[in-house]
């Protein structure tokens, strides 16, 4: 069993010309500990020379005990998103959390749930699962284009 890993390493920069907070880099992770998982944080503001302390940025019972991919995103106004996928022990449907920060890194809104991830064994299950979400977006995967039209075609 594994006791302590820091996992899953993605990094953003701000290329928004002009944002005060230009070009500033974001590296954002999972820490696995053998029974939870939490996402740190660390920023750069020299262009990546130094990085400040580490911070977490969700308690486990924020976003779920199986958190993984991690992926810090800037948006055009300069605001840091941090996304995450929660996958359930019982092998349910994932779930995908995303946080916010407007002040460089220093503080994070919670994680809230956007969407979830899961397979379905036909287009009508997915249709009804699409239609059914309490998430109000959905995307989809399709394997091939007739389900893309059908998927489209019947969507609410």
């Amino acid at each position: 069993m594994l006791v302590h890993v820091e996992d899953k390493q993605w990094v953003a920069v701000n290329h928004i010309v002009g944002n005060a907070f230009q070009d500033h880099v974001y590296a954002a992770w999972a820490v696995f500990n053998g029974s939870s998982i939490k996402v740190r944080i660390a920023v750069s503001r020299d262009r990546g020379q130094l990085f400040d302390k580490a911070v977490t940025i969700s308690p486990p019972s924020q976003v779920g005990p199986g958190v993984t991919y991690v992926y810090p995103e800037i948006d055009a106004a300069g605001n840091l998103y941090v996304s995450v996928v929660s996958f359930p022990p019982n092998g349910g449907p994932s779930t995908m959390y995303v946080a916010r920060s407007s002040d460089d890194g220093h503080t994070f809104s919670p994680f809230v749930p956007i969407t979830m991830v899961c397979r379905v064994r036909d287009r009508a299950e997915a249709i009804r699962l699409a239609n059914d979400s309490r998430f109000g977006l959905t995307a989809g995967l399709y394997g091939n284009d007739d389900d893309a039209v059908y998927f489209f075609d019947n969507i609410e």
